[in-house]
């Protein structure tokens, strides 16, 4: 028990710390076309992360082509946690993913597939930090998993979440840099070992770039840069296939964001 509690304190510190601030850039002609393809697991993990169009849940019409051909699916992909607290997205949140999927932010997560996704829908689901926990939920919560079909579930520096496998649809592949502290805070780390050493790992190299003026630099970097600025993510496609040559083609003129403030959400699109 005493190592379940200091592991919890650790992980709401952790999560305090390397939680990403709102991202600046702006959007390039690229991400305002019509149509963005996204060949890549780095290219993916790289969308997430994206501050454009603003909104921490993002669902899009997309086309997925593989070797067996191309199929209409729906790209969800979840944010993660708010480093000031001020969503549904929030340090109690996490703690609640950590032993359920009852947080607001799941519950915002789930109401928005239900409202934008048509029944019956394939769905590419992917999320980062404190939103790759929310994925882990998402493909075992009942009520969704009879209504859509869930082909695959990515997630980027995330905590692994202990779930029922026997619900789960989909492949579920969880990516994390051999330097990123957040996803060990897990629960699944003592009452789900294999689970939790399902992960894939890479070295990024973050330590490489670590700055005296900044002691936790490459810890940040680890938990956000490297997931789609690294060559350690090559080797695999968008749907986190190692070798794979997957490809989505976003329909942005289709795509919803929505920004959530604790126990509602508005809706932004693209165009």
């Amino acid at each position: 028990m005493k190592k379940s509690m200091a592991l919890l304190c650790a992980l709401l510190l952790a999560f305090s710390l390397l939680a990403p601030f709102a991202w600046a850039e702006e959007a390039t002609e690229e991400q305002q076309e019509d149509v963005l393809e996204l060949g890549s697991l780095w290219a993916l993990a790289y969308n997430i992360q994206l501050s454009y169009p603003r909104g921490e849940i993002r669902i899009c019409p997309a086309v997925l082509e593989t070797e067996d051909g191309a199929r209409d699916v729906y790209l969800v992909t979840v944010r993660s946690l708010d480093r000031v607290s001020r969503g549904a997205n929030n340090l109690l949140g996490a703690l609640c993913l950590t032993f359920s999927g009852k947080c607001q932010y799941f519950n915002l997560t789930k109401k928005a597939i239900m409202e934008y996704v048509p029944a019956g829908a394939a769905i590419v689901i992917a999320g980062h930090s404190m939103g790759g926990m929310v994925v882990q939920r998402i493909i075992c919560d009942d009520d969704l998993t009879e209504q859509y079909e869930f082909l695959n579930a990515v997630t980027f520096g995330s905590p692994c979440v202990v779930t029922d496998k026997a619900k789960r649809e989909g492949t579920l592949v969880r990516f994390e840099d051999a330097d990123d502290m957040i996803p060990r805070f897990s629960l699944a780390r003592l009452l789900s070992p294999a689970d939790y050493n399902s992960a894939v790992k890479r070295d990024c190299g973050t330590k490489d770039r670590f700055n005296l003026e900044y002691p936790w630099s490459y810890l940040d970097l680890a938990h956000n840069w490297s997931y789609y600025a690294s060559d350690a993510w090559e080797p695999f496609d968008v749907l986190g296939t190692e070798g794979g040559s997957a490809v989505l083609k976003l329909d942005l003129d289709r795509l919803v964001a929505l920004a959530v403030r604790n126990t509602y959400y508005f809706e932004r699109r693209t165009s």
